[in-house]
């Protein structure tokens, strides 16, 4: 086509031949077509969905126009496999079509036509249906659906995932009821960046007795410090990250605002532990770093990412006290932002105890490579029979050397050019160690000094661990420059899970999900708190109907008061219940006074119910007591059927896959709406109905993990309703 014009008139036109109110996936063949029509665009990622797309069941209606006479259409739903024949609307000079599409609650359905004259016919009207409310009298019984026999959801292996667990609750020490979750509470105070000049005196010995003694507070009131929360077994509350957590409890769980130029941030917290004589203390962040224990200066060992200290524990309570300053803006990760907050971590360890840990190594600046970069280190094998790791990162292309044989190579990341340096791949290697002296050369190509290499070579044998890894030291090489490595300081962000074997975590309680150690020693458990004085906490919660015990595992002593009944001291975990509860029923908790054991920390892990069948009223399981249930629930109900033609069961707004079954005999399967099931033969008889929904892992991972990829969109789960018995009446003749 010559002329410009003409040609983006007909590209026009054919992309417009078909229009609706969201964006349409059209095909067509002639004069037939076929049309993907969703209910909502678009409606994926993190945010709650906008108001009118939730999935909800309710009958709702889209169009679409056609640029043609259209003869006939139809409505398929693939869910349901269900064709329905639309109603069609032409304009009186027959170019344009109007297709009536109801969605019914459906996510997306399919509207079929085929363009023709139309054939006029006399409209058959549906007479209005009987519909029956059955929404009440409904009995559940909990379905376990989730399977933790190989340790898929929790260490040990097969640790009990099969009953109703309670991780979020309200919790006051006798001010205003606040949210917590269990096992998070303990505090720190974090100062956010100031000048340098603007920042506050470290707090001296005298300090730091009186505070312990309760006569002055950790911060000064209104001094603009503010409490950071965090769980000994699950890091920081929401941990973000665009690529997720890798399936691991991040190991930094203080965050502040990036402390850049000429600014400095502060930490502070009372630390209590149970351990006392010589210990390390280890502060790790991607920053300069001062570290106060007590009021006294400590020298930490190095100046890279982690800075460690001996110190002797000889009382229960501890001021700990850093400052990080010199942070990079924006961390050299892949579409990072600027201002990503900093990341830190603190823990007590026995001398020795988080071993070596791998960073990124590179030349000292003012080293120009000459294309090519050398480095090399010597590891002792103790003994045979060896097992080896190795995990080697670099962006650039790089060759390793065994004992002076190649034995493997990665090539350059180009797909990340755009992005230099800022992600590496990480491979994993298995090569072959006697007993000896190894010598292990890695060589990068690149003509940067700020191309780092990452190393992690870690070999068990026998009862041994020995360890190789990246860092300041290593004999590296380039032309005709010969010296040593310096620790790449750049902000890198978490990269445990680069590590060829698991190590000693800052919170020794993530063991959960990552299991024991293989490298390192103990890691001291600690709690931490911003005050001294002790107050009973009080927490509440709601336990689903059906409830005849509770494991309330506490690290406190404490009483509980279930519903409107005394107040009762717990002997051990265990509360069981005289009968089962008839409802949602609330539980109030208070503990003895404590200082330490605050908020969420107060719970060793959440609370776990037994429950048996029974009444159980419609609604969102979060408004149940079944918030975290991530299996199903059967409703179950005798109904009598009046006479007549076999009824429809429409069970309304559902959240989640549903199989209906009536005196034990399959009626259907769905998983999205309309949520409607024929219940043929049922018409004069007393049946029983039996409606299973099944949600799905996100309510149990968001409460019990510190995923950071479930969405509120996807926490809510239950049967909704309303639930009605719809009888037809057969169709009526129109005019």
């Amino acid at each position: 086509m010559r002329d410009p014009e003409a040609g983006a008139a007909a590209v026009t036109d054919v992309a417009g031949h078909a229009t609706g109110d969201v964006p349409l996936l059209v095909r067509r063949t002639g004069n037939e077509a076929v049309a993907l029509v969703t209910a909502a665009f678009p409606e994926i990622g993190a945010h709650p969905l906008r108001p009118g797309s939730s999935p909800s069941g309710d009958a709702g209606t889209s169009s679409v126009t056609v640029r043609a006479a259209v003869a006939e259409a139809a409505v398929w739903n693939p869910a349901t496999g269900s064709r329905t024949p639309a109603h069609v609307t032409v304009s009186g000079d027959g170019n344009v079509s109007t297709i009536d599409v109801p969605l019914d609650g459906a996510p997306a359905v399919l509207v079929v036509w085929r363009e023709g004259r139309p054939t006029p016919t006399g409209p058959q009207l549906e007479a209005p249906a009987q519909v029956l409310d059955v929404s009440t009298g409904w009995h559940g019984r909990l379905v376990p659906t989730m399977d933790n026999t190989w340790g898929d959801l929790a260490l040990p292996p097969g640790s009990p995932v099969d009953e109703p667990q309670i991780w979020t609750m309200e919790w006051t020490e006798g001010g205003a009821w606040e949210r917590t979750r269990v096992t998070y509470g303990n505090r720190v105070r974090v100062l956010p960046p100031v000048p340098f000049d603007e920042v506050p005196e470290p707090l001296d010995a005298t300090a730091v007795e009186r505070i312990l003694a309760g006569e002055l507070p950790l911060v000064p009131p209104d001094a603009g410090w503010g409490v950071a929360v965090y769980s000994s077994s699950r890091g920081i509350p929401d941990p973000g990250g665009l690529l997720g957590l890798k399936g691991l409890v991040n190991e930094e769980f203080v965050r502040v605002p990036v402390p850049g130029g000429a600014t400095a941030a502060r930490v502070r917290a009372i630390v209590e532990t149970g351990h006392r004589g010589p210990a390390e203390l280890h502060v790790g962040a991607e920053c300069v770093k001062r570290v106060w224990w007590n009021g006294e200066p400590l020298e930490p060992d190095g100046g890279g990412y982690l800075a460690s200290a001996r110190v002797t524990v000889a009382r229960d309570r501890n001021v700990l006290e850093y400052e990080l300053s010199g942070a990079q803006s924006r961390p050299s990760t892949i579409s990072a932002a600027e201002g990503t907050p900093l990341g830190s971590f603190f823990c007590l360890s026995e001398p020795g105890g988080l071993g070596p840990r791998p960073r990124f190594m590179r030349p000292p600046d003012g080293v120009r490579p000459d294309g090519r970069v050398a480095y090399r280190a010597r590891l002792r094998v103790p003994g045979g029979d060896a097992r080896a790791v190795l995990v080697v990162g670099a962006a650039s292309a790089v060759t390793v050397l065994l004992d002076g044989e190649v034995v493997a190579r990665q090539e350059k990341v180009e797909y990340y050019e755009a992005d230099w340096g800022a992600v590496p791949m990480f491979f994993r290697h298995e090569p072959e160690l006697g007993a000896g002296e190894h010598t292990l050369e890695v060589v990068a190509d690149g003509a940067d000094a700020r191309d780092a290499v990452f190393v992690d070579l870690v070999v068990r044998s026998g009862a041994g661990v020995t360890a190789l890894v990246s860092g300041a030291g290593w004999e590296a090489g380039s032309g005709d420059w010969r010296g040593r490595t310096v620790e790449d300081e750049r902000r890198r962000g978490e990269v445990q899970h680069c590590h060829a074997v698991v190590r000693p975590h800052p919170l020794p309680d993530t063991g959960w999900l990552t299991g024991r150690p293989v490298l390192g020693g103990t890691v001291w458990p600690s709690r931490s708190t911003d005050d001294v004085h002790a107050m009973p906490q009080r927490f509440r919660f709601t336990v689903p109907a059906g409830t005849v015990s509770l494991a309330l595992p506490l690290l406190l002593r404490a009483s509980a008061r279930v519903g409107d009944g005394p107040e009762l001291p717990l002997d051990g975990d265990r509360l069981k219940l005289g009968q089962p509860l008839q409802e949602p029923t609330p539980v109030e908790v208070v503990t003895e006074p404590t200082a330490v054991l605050r908020g969420g920390s107060a719970w060793r892990g959440p609370v776990r119910v037994r429950a048996v069948p029974a009444p159980l009223p419609l609604g969102d399981w979060r408004e149940l007591g079944l918030g975290s249930w991530s299996g199903g629930v059967t409703y179950a109900r005798v109904l009598d059927v009046p006479s007549g033609p076999d009824p429809v069961l429409d069970l309304g707004r559902v959240r989640g896959s549903v199989e209906v079954s009536v005196d034990g005999e399959p009626a259907g399967e769905a998983f999205c709406a309309p949520y409607r099931f024929p219940l043929r033969g049922a018409a004069g008889r007393t049946v029983r109905l039996e409606v299973t929904v099944r949600g799905t892992l996100a309510p149990y991972l968001a409460e019990a993990t510190p995923t950071a990829w479930a969405f509120d969109s996807q926490l809510s789960s239950g049967l909704l309703g309303p639930v009605t018995l719809r009888i037809p009446s057969g169709p009526e003749d129109g005019p």
